[in-house]
């Protein structure tokens, strides 16, 4: 996909701090979050926030864990819907992949006076691993199956099965 890996990132910061209040809450979870950066204006990217526990995730806490994920999120300054969820094949480990568009409404604009941006979200999860792709639309064309190709191809270098 032509990006570096950038653990610096604004995005990657924010994320390993969401990651962190998550873990202090739970001690058995472990996170890490990065990102991707490609093109001149690091208009293609991909985010990964992944946490993995210690022990086995029950089957009604990932479905509880999948319905989270998709509930619209308002915080101070920004506000994140989700559109039409769709199942994807996750791939030789197994799990559950579910992909859809993600809407992001900024208080602030950016330098080209924007304030609402599209992304691919994809999430897989499986017996102790939940991983959140955000896809830049640069890199999935707005296309949910381009965005589970992705999220298999992420998910295939840096998971193995237990």
């Amino acid at each position: 996909m032509n990006m570096a890996r950038n653990d610096g990132s604004t995005m990657a910061k924010l994320m390993r701090q969401q990651g962190q209040a998550l873990a202090a809450k739970y001690p058995d979870v472990h996170t890490t979050a990065t990102a991707y950066l490609g093109g001149r204006f690091g208009q293609n990217y991909v985010t990964v926030m992944a946490f993995d526990k210690d022990s086995a995730i029950p089957d009604q806490a990932r479905s509880q864990i999948l319905a989270n994920t998709w509930r619209p999120v308002s915080v101070p300054g920004m506000s994140v819907v989700h559109g039409q969820v769709s199942d994807a094949d996750p791939g030789p480990l197994g799990g559950t992949l579910q992909c859809a568009e993600s809407y992001t409404r900024t208080a602030t604009t950016d330098a080209f006076g924007n304030s609402v941006y599209s992304a691919t979200q994809c999430v897989w999860i499986d017996a102790n691993t939940l991983v959140v792709l955000d896809i830049s639309d640069a890199v999935s064309g707005q296309d949910i199956t381009k965005g589970a190709e992705v999220a298999r191809e992420f998910r295939a270098a840096a998971e193995s099965s237990r």
